[in-house]
């Protein structure tokens, strides 16, 4: 959705090229799965060490499934074997994120503990993690907006048409 897309740009200085160069960055084949799977745990780990909105949200989910869903969608996003969508189907970020309370301030902490997980890890380079870091920050911006228009009920029909949502209007 270009309003979302544009949204984003603005709130993370990321452009969505920018963003989208994660998908032809060959990070799966540069990094590997073992660094993929050691920034999910790194991220987990800085995860279930906060207090707050992570800890409502991660409440009943045990760490080790969180780490296995991040990474499966890493994987397949960072240009490798397509696991997740073959287990859980299109990614629709939106819709899988639409039970929890995603605001912007809700995106800045995800994206402080994604840039944690991502330094602690010695293999994971300077490109590489700036691919990354842009692709999370549009993203994570994308989301917050998407589920502002959710709640504004302005985006419906999740699951109904290709792509997802759809947006009513202006």
């Amino acid at each position: 959705m270009e309003y979302l897309s544009r949204r984003a740009s603005d709130l993370s200085g990321v452009e969505r090229e920018e963003a989208d160069k994660i998908d032809t960055a060959g990070l799966y084949e540069k990094l590997g799965p073992g660094t993929i799977r050691e920034i999910s745990e790194a991220f987990y780990a800085a995860v279930y060490s906060r207090e707050g909105w992570f800890r409502e949200i991660f409440s009943n989910v045990e760490k080790e499934h969180a780490i296995n869903n991040q990474y499966t969608f890493f994987v397949e996003k960072f240009g490798g074997p397509r696991i997740y969508t073959a287990t859980k189907g299109h990614t629709a970020l939106i819709g899988r994120h639409g039970p929890y309370k995603i605001s912007h301030a809700a995106a800045q902490e995800w994206l402080a503990c994604m840039e944690e997980a991502i330094d602690t890890v010695p293999s994971v380079d300077q490109q590489s993690r700036t691919i990354m870091m842009n692709y999370f920050k549009h993203m994570a911006y994308y989301i917050s907006c998407g589920m502002d228009l959710v709640n504004q009920n302005r985006l419906v029909g999740y699951g109904d048409r290709p792509g997802g949502y759809h947006q009513l209007g202006n």
